[in-house]
């Protein structure tokens, strides 16, 4: 495995002609490496500032979008004014410049390291003559030279982009895209690649930057110089007494003392168990390692962890399986590697209990390390170990996973067939990696572990890299790997391709391998290390907050031209009547989708295309839809769906079969992968930088899976959702058409709601005050767009609703709340709409009774009878025991969860019961708010057991959207349904008499 990489040997090498050349015009820039890299930066900056006022739409991102998605370029650039177009034309003029700089800067440094890096010199600046350095080297002087060529590509792509402005239409683009994306590729691997192995040095960098300090110009080759110097007398040492050891113990007398009952000679008062202090003083070293182990058995029994596993049973796509499961057990083998790694670091660092330190007598160490043979001997099987760990956990994962299935399930021929070949196929894979470890593992390295005395911390990472060279550089590399797939957009592409079980474990990789790093260099107590990184993180997580929600610039007038209440239920009951001779009743449907994560999601979505497959015309009547969380990405899924559709011939069936899609797509991976990755590096940064805001992954994930499935309309809608909530329903042909979206949020500051609303709420607050009437149907509730006076894409403002805790953070937004004090600082951030209240019930009343309002001024004119469909998916416990492990931590979780899932319940009997004047719930009488309520909840008590993340196995879906037929079914054949169906049915000209269904409903 870690034999492929290079390890310290002799062995000759001569330069080259072009090495030597690169290195002629490399050195004339050595000086100023540090230099032109700050000066990178700097332009880099200037360039993001120019970009800033086309947010996602700048220019080179347009070229990205032709790249990787197709999508035409010209459209966006056409609806640009002059002066952007001219701001565009300078960003890419000031670009040219910037590759200049860029590239010079990228293979001065590469040049550099692949010269005078610790892989490739020794003391005095010597060169090694080892497979290390001249791998390290050939691999520098390689990617230099690809610097050239992506700065080619870089060119190439300005001068196209530039012809752009003077195109009057995308002819010829049709072949261009991929061309294009080879042209893109080519000028983006260089410069990863460049960055991935100067990163491979971070003590050259630190070095490096010394140097600009005063009087410190020769910093670098001094301060490596010592190291290297310490490093090569350490190295000649242990050399020395493992070849003293070495000799004792094949002394054959020798040998039978110390076999003898495992006493070494000249100590017979040593207990028999010694050997159990040293092993416990080894384990105390790798300690961290077996946390993290520890973690990964909890976090992979989690809900989302067993449905992927059951998409692997159920799924119908073989080739989606195999590929899936390829990359788990491939990133299994790099976590194992990566344990492997960096279990031998802590075991170099960490000294073993119960040994005698060793001294720098070559034949006093000889000796101790002779006496303790028999105690020290299992430590070079403990990265072994470690190798096989991960596999075992997640063996017991998968075995844990399969016994929690429901019966029906766990008895299916075809998931038990599938459950026997994965379990083969993780026992395969982890026998084969621990024996190629085995295979490679150094002889006697131990005996370097036990002589290893740490000092400070660059030293012993000077140290290591000569011991362990081929180790150091798997790691570092590995770690640079990760950061520079997930930190870019494209890491979001990658989390989706590769899985939840693969972004987890190459997650701990990185976790293992830093935290090493942490664990190296924290020297208590000149080094604080640890202590440092944490009272750094705290003091900047006060200046770095990157959650600042998007939003659509140069929209101020769209969102005051939001109709209102008065204007668009007019409209609405208009287009409804006009062309009807029936002057009776009309239904007004008001739909409450409760939160509860994909599940509320794919439930809300069923129903809906449920509701419109039995009841035509039913979505007609649907004045809105009030969403919490899943519920509103549900509800926003199928209306978005349903614009899509609406050129078309309305197509019911091919909806559904969408709509099941999108609720199916993978929004965990990349959600837990921004979380993990870019979320973590953030927190380290002094100031934010939005473009990694770890909740915008999540909304990219769903906007994707949407546009995947509307091909024929595709650049239309893109168009308007990509950057419009309000427009959605601003075209007036289709001002009316679709159901309106009320999205539920919360402030978290305040514990207010918050609702994004395409009506005016008609409740400002009233200067000086900053107070709202109280008679107002929606006081203390804030109306985001009179907030902000600005339009979001449609995306954020789905999942402005869906902030579920942890995983997404809330999102930022400036501006003052209604009924707080003038002097409060105007910003506040919005989470998931369920803390303030889940079941979207609250909202879906205020508005009934805002109609109500309206239409009770003039009853001739408004002839209309209010319905109240309330989608519920949550199940309350029945389970009443108390929690004991680590109460204090997962009681607030816990009980915020209980809480949400509880008030359903709470409010369906209020609504319901409560407030009905009659207690018989089959009498249709009006309540005394006057509407007729309806619940459709969704029956968990058997079948699958649909979990509360953001991924639902296709087959699930599919099982749901069967479950809400039948129960709607079953629903149809109450009174209050046969009445609104009766209303629908009259206004439509279809049947009169709904007739009864014959339904399983048992």
């Amino acid at each position: 495995m870690l034999s492929a990489l290079p390890q310290n040997s002799p062995e000759s090498s001569s330069d080259s002609h072009l090495s030597l050349r690169m290195e002629q015009f490399a050195k004339r820039w050595y000086r100023y490496r540090v230099p032109l890299l700050l000066l990178s930066i700097l332009v880099a900056s200037v360039l993001l500032f120019l970009e800033s006022p086309f947010g996602e739409y700048h220019i080179h991102a347009l070229s990205q979008k032709l790249a990787f998605s197709h999508q035409s370029p010209f459209l966006t650039i056409q609806s640009w004014s002059a002066s952007q177009q001219q701001l565009a034309q300078l960003e890419i003029l000031i670009d040219n410049g910037f590759i200049l700089i860029y590239g010079l800067t990228l293979f001065t440094w590469c040049v550099f390291f692949a010269l005078h890096s610790l892989f490739v010199v020794g003391a005095d600046g010597s060169e090694l003559h080892t497979p290390t350095a001249r791998f390290m080297k050939r691999m520098g002087l390689i990617i230099a030279l690809l610097v050239l060529v992506g700065m080619t590509a870089d060119f190439i792509e300005n001068i196209i982009m530039n012809t752009w402005f003077y195109s009057q239409e995308d002819s010829g683009t049709s072949g261009l895209p991929w061309l294009w994306t080879i042209l893109i590729i080519l000028k983006f691997f260089p410069v990863v690649a460049a960055v991935w192995y100067i990163l491979l040095h971070p003590l050259g960098i630190l070095y490096s930057f010394i140097e600009l300090g005063p009087g410190q110009k020769e910093a670098y080759a001094i301060k490596q110089n010592s190291i290297q110097t310490y490093a090569q007398t350490q190295q000649h040492y242990m050399a020395e007494v493992k070849q003293a050891t070495l000799l004792k113990t094949a002394n054959p007398n020798l040998s039978q003392r110390l076999n003898d009952r495992g006493k070494p000679p000249g100590d017979p008062k040593k207990r028999r168990f010694h050997w159990l202090l040293a092993f416990w003083s080894s384990l105390l070293g790798v300690q961290f390692l077996i946390y993290l182990l520890i973690f990964m058995g909890i976090i992979i029994n989690l809900d989302q962890f067993d449905e992927i596993f059951f998409l692997w049973l159920s799924t119908k796509g073989n080739l989606q399986i195999a590929g899936t499961v390829l990359f788990l057990l491939l990133t299994l083998v790099g976590l194992g590697a990566m344990l492997y790694v960096t279990s031998k670091i802590l075991l170099y660092l960490k000294p073993i209990k119960g040994i005698a330190p060793p001294t720098q007598s070559v034949s006093i160490s000889a000796n101790t390390l002779t006496n303790h043979f028999s105690d020290y001997r299992f430590v070079q099987l403990l990265p072994l170990v470690f190798v096989a760990l991960p596999f075992v956990i997640t063996g017991w994962a998968f075995v844990s996973s399969y016994r929690d299935l429901p019966a029906i399930e766990r008895d299916t021929p075809l998931y038990i067939l599938r459950f026997v070949l994965l379990i083969i196929a993780l026992i395969l894979t982890g026998l084969v990696t621990v024996y190629r470890f085995w295979r490679s593992h150094r002889p006697n390295e131990e005996t370097e572990m036990l002589l290893f005395t740490s000092t400070t911390p660059t030293r012993d990472y000077a140290l290591l890299v000569r011991l362990i060279p081929g180790s150091m550089i798997f790691g570092q590399a590995l770690l640079n790997i990760l950061l520079l797939v997930f930190i870019p957009s494209v890491g979001l592409t990658v989390a989706q391709l590769i899985g939840l079980h693969a972004v987890l474990l190459l997650w701990l990789c990185a976790v293992a391998y830093l935290g090493t790093l942490l664990i190296q260099f924290n020297k208590l107590p000149l080094y604080p290390l640890i202590l440092i990184v944490v009272l750094y993180a705290l003091i900047v997580s006060m200046f770095n907050d990157n959650s600042a929600i998007r939003q659509t610039p140069d929209t101020a007038a769209i969102v005051s031209s939001r109709p209102t209440f008065e204007n668009y239920f007019d409209r609405w009951y208009r287009d409804r009547t006009k062309k009807l001779t029936d002057t009776s009743e009309i239904p007004v449907v008001i739909i409450a989708a409760e939160g509860g994560g994909i599940r509320a999601a794919a439930w809300t979505a069923a129903c809906l295309y449920q509701l419109d497959s039995l009841i035509p015309d039913f979505s007609r009547y649907v004045f809105g839809i009030s969403g919490v969380s899943g519920g509103s990405v549900g509800a926003a899924t199928y209306i978005a769906l349903q614009r899509a559709n609406a050129a078309r011939v309305h197509n019911l069936s091919l909806i559904g079969a969408q709509s099941r899609d999108i609720v199916s797509h993978d929004l965990i991976a990349p959600t837990v992968a921004s979380m993990l990755f870019r979320g973590g590096v953030h927190n380290l940064s002094p100031a934010p930088v939005y473009a990694l805001d770890r909740n915008r992954w999540l909304e990219d994930a769903w906007e994707k899976a949407l546009f995947d499935h509307i091909p024929d309309e595709r650049e239309a809608v893109r168009l308007t959702l990509e950057k419009s909530f309000l427009t959605y329903y601003d075209s007036p042909a289709d001002s009316t058409r679709f159901p309106l979206l009320f999205l539920n949020s919360s402030v978290a500051e305040t514990g207010q709601k918050a609702l994004l609303s395409p009506l005016n709420l008609g409740n400002p607050p009233l200067s000086p005050t900053n107070k709202q009437a109280s008679n107002s149907h929606f006081y203390d509730v804030v109306d985001l767009f009179a907030v902000t006076r600005a339009d979001i894409p449609f995306k954020t403002a789905t999942f402005l609703s869906a902030r579920f805790p942890f995983v997404t953070s809330g999102g930022r937004v400036d501006g003052q709340l209604p009924n707080m004090k003038s002097v409060c600082f105007p910003a506040f951030h919005l989470i998931d709409g369920g803390y303030v209240e889940n079941t979207g019930i609250m909202t879906a009343i205020q508005l009934i009774r805002r109609l109500q309002q309206l239409s009770q001024r003039d009853t001739t004119r408004y002839r209309v009878r209010y319905y109240l469909l309330s989608l519920h998916n949550g199940q309350a416990t029945d389970n009443a025991a108390a929690k004991l492990t680590f109460r204090f931590l997962s009681e607030p979780l816990t009980g915020f969860l209980s809480a949400a899932g509880r008030q359903g319940f709470a409010l369906d009997q209020l609504v319901a019961y409560t407030l009905k004047k009659h207690s018989d719930p089959l009498n249709d009488q009006p309540n005394d708010l006057q509407f007729t309520y309806i619940n459709f909840s969704l029956d968990r008590t058997r079948g699958h057991q649909y979990p509360l993340g953001w991924y639902l196995s296709p087959t699930a879906a599919d099982s749901l959207n069967a479950t809400a037929a039948r129960q709607l079914c079953c629903l149809l054949n109450t009174p209050q349904m046969k009445s609104l169906e009766a209303y629908i049915a009259r206004k439509s000209g279809t049947a009169q008499t709904p007739l009864n269904r014959s339904c399983s409903c048992n």
